[in-house]
Protein backbone atom coordinates (compact mmCIF):
# COMPACT_ATOMS: atom_id res chain seq x y z
CA UNK A 1 0.00 0.00 0.00
CA UNK A 2 3.24 2.61 0.56
CA UNK A 3 3.79 1.57 -2.67
CA UNK A 4 1.02 2.97 -4.26
CA UNK A 5 0.79 6.57 -2.12
CA UNK A 6 4.09 7.16 -3.19
CA UNK A 7 3.60 6.41 -6.67
CA UNK A 8 -0.12 8.97 -6.17
CA UNK A 9 2.27 11.47 -5.05
CA UNK A 10 4.52 11.21 -7.97
CA UNK A 11 1.48 11.24 -10.56
CA UNK A 12 0.32 14.25 -8.77
CA UNK A 13 3.32 15.87 -9.25
CA UNK A 14 3.54 15.20 -12.68
CA UNK A 15 0.10 16.37 -13.35
CA UNK A 16 1.52 19.71 -12.16
CA UNK A 17 4.73 20.57 -14.10
CA UNK A 18 2.65 19.40 -17.22
CA UNK A 19 0.74 22.20 -16.28
CA UNK A 20 3.54 24.46 -16.35
CA UNK A 21 5.71 22.47 -18.95
CA UNK A 22 3.27 22.74 -22.16
CA UNK A 23 3.11 26.27 -22.14
CA UNK A 24 6.12 27.38 -21.23
CA UNK A 25 7.87 25.03 -24.11
CA UNK A 26 5.05 26.51 -26.97
CA UNK A 27 6.12 29.83 -26.20
CA UNK A 28 9.91 28.60 -26.20
CA UNK A 29 9.60 27.10 -29.37
CA UNK A 30 7.91 30.54 -31.06
CA UNK A 31 10.18 33.17 -29.33
CA UNK A 32 12.80 30.79 -31.18
CA UNK A 33 11.17 31.20 -34.58
CA UNK A 34 10.91 33.55 -37.05
CA UNK A 35 7.24 34.90 -37.08
CA UNK A 36 6.35 33.81 -40.42
CA UNK A 37 7.21 30.37 -39.30
CA UNK A 38 5.35 30.30 -35.86
CA UNK A 39 2.77 28.19 -36.73
CA UNK A 40 5.05 25.80 -38.55
CA UNK A 41 7.33 25.72 -35.83
CA UNK A 42 4.61 24.96 -33.16
CA UNK A 43 3.28 22.63 -35.39
CA UNK A 44 6.39 20.77 -35.72
CA UNK A 45 6.60 20.64 -31.98
CA UNK A 46 3.27 19.41 -31.37
CA UNK A 47 3.96 16.34 -33.75
CA UNK A 48 7.39 15.41 -32.42
CA UNK A 49 6.46 15.99 -28.57
CA UNK A 50 2.59 14.99 -28.76
CA UNK A 51 2.98 12.16 -31.52
CA UNK A 52 6.21 10.49 -31.34
CA UNK A 53 7.48 11.13 -28.10
CA UNK A 54 4.23 9.59 -26.51
CA UNK A 55 4.62 6.64 -28.32
CA UNK A 56 7.81 6.23 -27.91
CA UNK A 57 7.85 6.54 -24.39
CA UNK A 58 4.78 4.72 -24.44
CA UNK A 59 6.19 1.87 -26.13
CA UNK A 60 9.51 2.15 -24.17
CA UNK A 61 7.48 2.22 -20.57
CA UNK A 62 6.36 -0.92 -21.55
CA UNK A 63 9.55 -2.86 -21.92
CA UNK A 64 11.16 -1.61 -18.92
CA UNK A 65 8.24 -2.12 -16.66
CA UNK A 66 7.97 -5.99 -17.74
CA UNK A 67 11.69 -6.12 -17.34
CA UNK A 68 11.85 -4.16 -14.40
CA UNK A 69 9.22 -2.84 -12.11
CA UNK A 70 6.93 -0.02 -12.14
CA UNK A 71 9.10 1.79 -10.21
CA UNK A 72 12.45 1.49 -11.99
CA UNK A 73 10.19 2.97 -15.02
CA UNK A 74 9.55 5.97 -13.19
CA UNK A 75 13.01 6.61 -11.51
CA UNK A 76 14.37 5.68 -15.84
CA UNK A 77 12.00 8.95 -16.96
CA UNK A 78 12.75 11.07 -13.67
CA UNK A 79 16.48 10.42 -14.56
CA UNK A 80 15.76 11.28 -17.93
CA UNK A 81 14.05 14.35 -17.27
CA UNK A 82 16.25 15.53 -14.98
CA UNK A 83 19.30 15.35 -17.96
CA UNK A 84 17.13 17.35 -20.14
CA UNK A 85 16.63 19.85 -17.63
CA UNK A 86 20.38 20.51 -16.63
CA UNK A 87 20.77 20.04 -20.57
CA UNK A 88 18.47 23.35 -21.03
CA UNK A 89 20.32 25.20 -18.52
CA UNK A 90 23.63 24.34 -20.03
CA UNK A 91 22.68 26.25 -23.49
CA UNK A 92 25.05 29.12 -23.99
CA UNK A 93 22.19 30.73 -26.20
CA UNK A 94 19.86 33.46 -25.03
CA UNK A 95 16.43 33.73 -26.43
CA UNK A 96 15.86 35.05 -29.76
CA UNK A 97 19.44 34.38 -30.46
CA UNK A 98 19.29 31.52 -32.97
CA UNK A 99 17.48 33.60 -35.93
CA UNK A 100 19.55 36.95 -35.35
CA UNK A 101 21.62 36.30 -38.67
CA UNK A 102 18.44 35.72 -40.47
CA UNK A 103 16.44 38.70 -39.31
CA UNK A 104 19.41 41.38 -40.20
Amino acid sequence: MKEYVHLSGVQIGNIMSIGLFIPAALQYVRELSPASMQSTAVALYATAGGGFGTWFCTFLGGILMDRFGVQNVYLFFSALTFGGVILFMLQPRKRGELFQEEST
